[in-house]
């Protein structure tokens, strides 16, 4: 009868298996320490809260998600991620640009389910997503997951209010160097993409105020601006002509997390 048949599988069978599955979870846990924030956790830590992680590829100008809305929570990886808050006369401004140093929705780490900015991708790459209340599971259970997120948040309330203190008090020039180091700490590397019109958006300027501020930048020796690309060459001069927000920005975010909120930046050939 069927319900007699037995089925010998080989042992080695089993090994296999389980090894895939270690390996394939290794590499899963390889690919969130990009994350600074998922990197520090303790390998315990990490281990429990990767299962309940969803890794997608983001294209650069791709909405995250819309203004207003419940979201989940992103850890972007490779990407960088604008959030953006939208006016009823159809003006915008970025009020925080997140990438690998970061993550995208503390309104839930705060218990809060509606984000009240947009997110739109401004660097192409890999996103780690979780649940809102998942993560905020999580974070009851383990008290280091929840003491860096605790100091992100903090970072990001420090960030604002110093870029509402640029974006009132600081000229183009100076913002768009803020925005260009900003950027690069996060695209991990010295070429980007970018056009005139995205900048303006970011900004809040426009077109003509970016070209006068990007030809200036250029003439000064920091970047290189061709069609669609900007391109650092001399972070030093960049750096000083930039406003003293980078600077207390970064500071901030060392101060409270204890490592700089650099990924690693590559040159372009």
């Amino acid at each position: 009868m069927l319900h007699d048949l037995q089925f010998a599988v080989c042992p080695f069978a089993y090994v296999g298996m389980s090894l895939a599955l270690t390996e394939c979870r290794l590499m899963q846990i390889s690919t969130l320490r990009q994350n600074l924030l998922l990197n520090a956790l303790p390998d315990s830590s990490l281990e429990t809260l990767a299962a309940h992680f969803k890794v997608f590829e983001a294209p650069i100008g791709k909405r995250i998600f819309e203004q207003d809305t419940r979201t989940a929570v992103y850890f972007p990886l490779t990407a960088v991620i604008s959030l953006i808050r939208n006016l009823e006369d159809g003006e915008a401004l970025e009020v925080s640009m997140i990438g690998g140093e970061g993550v995208v929705g503390i309104n839930a780490i705060l218990g809060v389910d509606t984000n009240p900015v947009e997110g739109l991708t401004q660097g192409a790459g890999l996103v780690a997503s979780i649940g809102g209340n998942e993560l905020r599971r999580q974070m009851e259970q383990d008290a280091e997951l929840r003491r860096i997120l605790h100091a992100f948040v903090y970072t990001m309330i420090a960030h604002i209010a110093q870029l509402a203190c640029c974006n009132r008090l600081h000229v183009v020039e100076q913002r768009l160097a803020h925005w260009l180091l900003l950027l690069q700490d996060r695209y991990g590397s010295d070429e980007m993409s970018l056009t005139q019109e995205f900048l303006g958006r970011m900004l809040s300027t426009r077109r003509a105020g970016i070209n006068a501020a990007m030809k200036a930048l250029e003439l000064a020796g920091t970047i290189e601006h061709g069609r669609g690309r900007v391109r650092v060459t001399d972070r030093a001069k960049l750096e000083q002509a930039s406003c003293e927000c980078y600077r207390a920005m970064f500071g901030e975010y060392e101060r409270a997390l204890g490592f700089p909120p650099l990924v690693a930046i590559a040159s372009a050939p």
